[in-house]
């Protein structure tokens, strides 16, 4: 499953985009490209970030122990965005937002 977050700065600095569920921070993206995600739980087996996408991020093997809220955190230069998404997982293969 992938969550996908879309932005466009406009006379700020992008600094780095952060993933977390349920407030628990499970992948960072800096400006680089560097990926971070923490060698914590599962979180390096079953989560995991797109690389070319501005930011999307990955859940492999969802099952109902991912019906959590996902936050994306952009960090700028100048502010934070953050959005949330509240996943349920309906059935097998069927996820609701």
């Amino acid at each position: 499953m992938h969550l996908k977050w879309e932005f466009s700065l406009s006379g700020e600095t992008f600094q780095q985009v952060s993933w977390l569920k349920d407030g628990v921070t499970v992948a960072r993206k800096d400006s680089s490209g560097t990926v971070t995600i923490p060698p914590i739980s599962n979180f390096q087996e079953h989560f995991n970030i797109s690389k070319s996408d501005q930011a999307t991020f990955i859940i492999y093997k969802v099952t109902e122990a991912d019906e959590a809220l996902f936050t994306c955190d952009v960090q700028t230069n100048i502010r934070n965005w953050i959005d949330n998404i509240q996943v349920t997982v309906v059935g097998k293969f069927c996820f609701r937002f």
